[in-house]
């Protein structure tokens, strides 16, 4: 089940810390009793991250030195020469499942959080009881349809969701807070706009800036949470040419059957990945904000 904000908020004052605990979070916060009490409430959330390699391991290395106490990882991938360019995994990791190498990585990096691999499969009929028990959901998958099929269940289940996709020299990081518009189907009506942005792709100064940049919005997400706001959606590029963040508009289709005001996509059992089909006719969140005043 799901720990609800006012939850989190109760749960975070009464556990306390064991020694080792206070030693170790006490030197990440600066001694600070007020950053305590934020490790306290990260010691409480769960977080689950789809994929391992590449941007994902720059996540999923963040959160679990900051102190998030349950990661959950799926990652199917089978490590090979190609994918040992991180600090996080060796040769002799070669031939491991990615969720297993790199869940024992951190669990060394920091044995106070409960870190593991998730052995499910990310299905039609599965994804629902997946992510339930979940604060946050980050994904990098390799797969296109499991970016789609996280991003519908993510909206029914009013979770927030951070998607990241990348290219060897641009990355992008989309922010839903699950609260309505916009969502995934939104920004990407086309699956065929995603499809090139989700291939693995080498570490270097894309994935490691923004895989940071994503570990913070995570963080964000979950303090925001415990005092029962929440994050702002939103979504932010990173070219390596300029070496810059590049914040874009997010547009949210008023009629997305998904999202929007009449919604007719609800049922994922037996879902199969189609293209839900969106009228052209969208605002950016400033002009959804200044219609809803009217209206």
């Amino acid at each position: 089940m799901r720990i609800a904000s006012t939850e989190i908020i109760k749960s975070a004052m009464i556990y306390e810390f064991t020694a080792a605990e206070q030693e170790y979070y006490r030197l990440l916060s600066n001694s600070s009793d007020a950053n305590l009490i934020k490790q306290q409430r990260l010691k409480c959330s769960q977080v689950l991250v789809v994929g391992a390699i590449n941007i994902a391991a720059i996540v999923l290395q963040q959160i679990a030195i900051a102190g998030i106490g349950t990661i959950r990882i799926i990652d199917k991938t089978t490590l090979s020469s190609k994918h040992i360019d991180h600090a996080l995994l060796c040769p002799s990791d070669m031939g491991r499942s990615a969720a297993q190498a790199v869940a024992q990585a951190l669990q060394q990096l920091n044995p106070h959080i409960d870190i593991a691999p998730l052995a499910t499969t990310i299905s039609p009929n599965s994804i629902q009881d997946v992510i339930k028990p979940f604060d946050v959901i980050v994904c990098h998958s390799q797969q296109l349809a499991e970016h789609y099929l996280i991003n519908d269940a993510c909206v029914s289940q009013a979770k927030t969701v951070v998607m990241l996709h990348g290219s060897e020299e641009k990355a992008e990081c989309l922010t839903f807070n699950g609260m309505g518009r916009p969502c995934l189907r939104c920004v990407h009506p086309n699956p065929l706009s995603l499809a090139q942005q989700t291939n693995p792709i080498s570490l270097g100064t894309t994935p490691t800036i923004m895989g940071g940049y994503a570990a913070n919005q995570v963080l964000r997400a979950l303090q925001l949470n415990t005092d029962e706001r929440v994050i702002i959606s939103s979504a932010q590029a990173f070219d390596s040419n300029s070496s810059a963040f590049k914040e874009l508009a997010l547009t949210t289709y008023l009629n997305c059957p998904l999202c929007g005001r009449r919604k007719t996509f609800t049922d994922l059992h037996g879902h199969t990945f189609q293209p839900v089909p969106v009228e052209q006719s969208s605002l950016t969140l400033t002009e959804e904000a200044e219609e809803e005043k009217i209206r």
